[in-house]
């Protein structure tokens, strides 16, 4: 019998084995952890039921303070639909704090905080500030008066924002008809579904200042971005690029040739100063326009394919991310599903940020094949990728928009999935599995049967809670022979309640057979903890327009009507099971075996390791170090 090791230091790469990998990221010892995932961490609905109010999708954030004194940190994040929303770190609380009014077509997801520390907000024409004060005296549960420190940016009538409380349970908005030096008066309180209660002296109070700068016209095609830079912050402004130095608005500090808008900024560090890398689109191309800040001219041109976002010098289009050195663009990534296919062109990166050795990325795209709408982190030095679904639920169709990134952690806004919940990276991931796939193709192209397959896990101290063991984790190994296309999808059958967690009823979209990998992989909110979570087929039954499936193992709960869309999507891969090792109290983790049932035979296979970790209580990540693939020989 012969035997072949494959190491597992690679993610999703071009030139590596791997060509899928969900909820994994980069190990120290060239493996590659199973277990990282993103946590729901936020999802604002309102107690009252004839409100029926989500959070909106989150396009863009901002962060007033510091995570070093979490007490300052205050977090705001822009709605699709132009309104401002706080947030806190972590906790479900989030309050819809302002409605922006003044805005069309997509110029009002943008929101940033300068270099002042002052939270500012765009839009079609005009740039909204928030303009602070604090309580100058207790206000009263009921109360419909408000004395403030300082009035006088408050208008005569509108809305605040009191923000009370490490963990903003006590925010409120208040509204108010007439003003009397510094007292609000004619005040209601408790507005958009916030609670009416008691705010101490000292309580920091926010005023949105909607119409704080003009730009002089409507322009709904910029998207009205903003980022700081040295001491001035940046505006998109159609085909000029605006700056805020203060109070003082220069509405078009650099012209661009006509026809281009403004989509974005990088920067590009030259000694001791930067340069703005403006980016702009103009039709079906884009261009790169190297400007130094200050001259009323830019330095460079450099031509590329439309642009959808920037970050430091790394530039992101519909093909991939360049990395600009200010003269040419170099390719940095691509996602490896673009490369061959005529809809590669479809993958939309919507959002992207540098952060020490790796770049993460939001893609969007539609895709039945598996889940690439999500998170993806890039290794700057490899360029290996490691995919990180939204929630770890596999949904193929949850519109990510904006990634958060804190002093010390990262953070995901979420977008349309969960009612636009938010979701940060964690390693104490949900009970959804990891996923790594990867294609094994033998020496000569020989003709091999496959006998049986050996996992090298370990784990890392340096962030396991429990290095000496105590672990509870499933190992499920799976494989391919290429004997019958890859993917089917079908869905939830209409009109039929599941009456046992091992049995799931789909539509006769496509013919499931016994052995096939079955997955649901579009849900609708958190409840939905059945999605992302594969099992293997040991019996079909027939029906009129339906399959009843039998499952190899029990689904965490019964596919309910009631909690499931029958619609829902589902896949069917035909990954047969070699086999599930169940490690917990003493076993040896250097050598897991997995016997290939039927002994298949073919010139290339797709293996799949899928890693649960079923007590999330618990902070561990097991590491996939190398496999080894045992076969005989054919011809």
């Amino acid at each position: 019998m012969n035997k072949q090791t494959i190491p597992h230091n690679r993610g999703i790469n071009n030139n590596g084995w791997a060509f899928y990998c969900q909820n994994i990221a980069p190990a120290r010892d060239d493996g590659v952890y199973a277990g990282i995932g993103l946590i729901d961490s936020a999802l604002k609905t309102s107690t009252d039921t004839a409100v029926n109010y989500y959070l909106e999708p989150i396009w863009d954030f901002a962060q007033i303070g510091s995570f070093d004194n979490y007490v300052s940190t205050t977090i705001f994040g822009r709605g699709q639909s132009g309104d401002i929303h706080l947030m806190a770190y972590a906790g479900s609380y989030i309050c819809r704090c302002h409605d922006y009014s003044q805005t069309i077509g997509l110029a009002y997801r943008s929101i940033c905080v300068d270099p002042n520390g002052v939270l500012l907000y765009g839009g079609s024409r005009y740039l909204g500030k928030a303009f602070t004060t604090t309580l100058s005296a207790q206000l009263t549960a009921s109360a419909s008066t408000c004395d403030l420190t300082d009035a006088s940016n408050f208008p005569t009538s509108g809305y605040a924002l009191v923000v009370e409380g490490d963990g903003l349970n006590k925010c409120e908005i208040i509204q108010w008809t007439d003003k009397t030096d510094n007292k609000l008066t004619g005040v209601t309180r408790g507005k958009y579904n916030t609670t009416d209660g008691k705010h101490l002296s000292g309580t920091t109070v926010y005023y949105f200042d909607d119409d704080y700068k003009d730009f002089g016209a409507e322009n709904s095609k910029t998207n009205r971005v903003m980022k700081n830079w040295e001491d001035k912050t940046l505006i998109a402004n159609g085909r000029y690029v605006a700056t805020l130095s203060g109070d003082t608005l220069n509405a078009g500090a650099l012209t661009l040739p006509l026809g281009y808008n403004v989509v974005d900024f990088g920067f590009l560090p030259t000694g001791s100063s930067s340069k703005i890398l403006v980016c702009a689109n103009k039709d079906e191309e884009g261009a790169i326009f190297v400007w130094d800040g200050s001259d009323t001219k830019y330095s460079t041109e450099i031509k590329m394919e439309n642009i959808s976002c920037a970050d430091g010098r790394y530039i992101a289009t519909d093909l991939g991310i360049y990395e600009c050195n200010g003269v040419v663009n170099n390719l940095f990534w691509r996602n490896p599903d673009s490369e061959n296919s005529i809809n590669g062109k479809s993958f939309w990166i919507r959002s992207i940020k540098e952060r020490g050795n790796y770049v993460l990325i939001i893609g969007l795209t539609n895709s039945y094949i598996r889940g690439r709408s999500g998170i993806y982190v890039i290794d700057k030095r490899s360029g290996d990728s490691y995919y990180l679904t939204n929630g770890g639920l596999d949904s193929y169709y949850s519109l990510l928009n904006s990634i958060f990134i804190s002093n010390e952690s990262f953070l995901f806004f979420g977008g349309s999935y969960n009612g636009g919940s938010i979701h940060y990276l964690s390693n104490s991931p949900k009970a959804n599995g990891s996923q790594y796939w990867y294609l094994f193709k033998p020496a000569n192209a020989q003709t091999i049967k496959l006998k049986q397959i050996k996992l090298n896990v370990g784990t890392d101290t340096a962030i396991d809670s429990y290095p000496n063991g105590d672990f509870n984790f499933d190992v499920v190994v799976r494989y391919y022979d290429f004997t019958r296309p890859f993917h089917q999808r079908t869905q939830l059958a209409s009109g039929t309640t599941e009456t046992n967690k091992d049995t799931l009823v789909v539509s006769s979209l496509s013919t499931p057979q016994v052995g096939d990998r079955v997955e649901i992989v579009a849900s609708q909110y958190s409840t939905d903890i059945n999605a992302g979570c594969p099992r293997n087929i040991t019996a079909v039954v027939a029906g009129d327009g339906k399959y009843t499936l039998t499952l190899d193992e029990e689904l965490p709960e019964k596919t309910t009507a009631t909690t499931y869309s029958r619609s829902g999507e589902v896949k069917i891969i035909p990954l047969k099971k070699a086999g599930k090792i169940s490690v917990n109290g003493d076993i040896y983790l250097k050598d897991l075996t997995f016997n290939i049932p039927d002994q298949p035979e073919g010139k290339k296979f797709i293996f799949e390791i899928e890693v649960r970790i079923n007590d999330t209580s618990k902070t561990y990540n097991p590491e996939l170090n190398y496999m080894e693939v045992y076969y005989d020989i054919l011809d």
